[in-house]
């Protein structure tokens, strides 16, 4: 599959470009982001800390594709989007994090306390590298 498959099957479609909309995504990945920092990592609350850092990671990219003239409706296509700007190694770590998140909202599995903190770095990591690189 690639880019181009997915704009002719739908999952991406060719929009103008919404400064209002952008601006507001970026007002909620901001808010998202200092919601989550003032919780606590434990047993109880990891996987939910966990996805919360990954739909952040998945507004920036949507974000990102706004910005780029591209409105993307599934978060398979999300790594396409990367790989057309060239981010290839940043999206290959986000089909890694869309895979676990998968497994951890449609699977049941679980991850431990130790493992979440590992993920959440690489994820935070990512976050900030692109946000600097194409938000702002």
């Amino acid at each position: 599959m690639t880019f181009d498959d997915l704009l002719t099957k739908g999952d991406i479609k060719i929009i103008p470009q919404n400064l209002t909309l952008i601006t507001s995504m970026i007002k909620i990945i901001e808010n998202d982001l200092l919601f989550l920092k003032r919780l606590k990592l434990d047993s109880i609350s990891s996987r939910k800390i966990l996805i919360g850092y990954y739909d952040i990671l998945r507004m920036i990219i949507e974000t990102i594709g706004l910005k780029k003239g591209y409105r993307i409706y599934s978060h398979e296509a999300l790594t396409y989007l990367l790989i057309k700007i060239n981010e290839y190694d940043s999206s290959q770590k986000f089909d890694c994090f869309r895979q676990l998140r998968n497994s951890l909202v449609h699977n049941g599995n679980d991850v431990t306390v130790v493992e979440v903190r590992i993920i959440i770095n690489d994820i935070r990591f990512l976050i900030n590298r692109l946000k600097n690189i194409y938000l702002y």
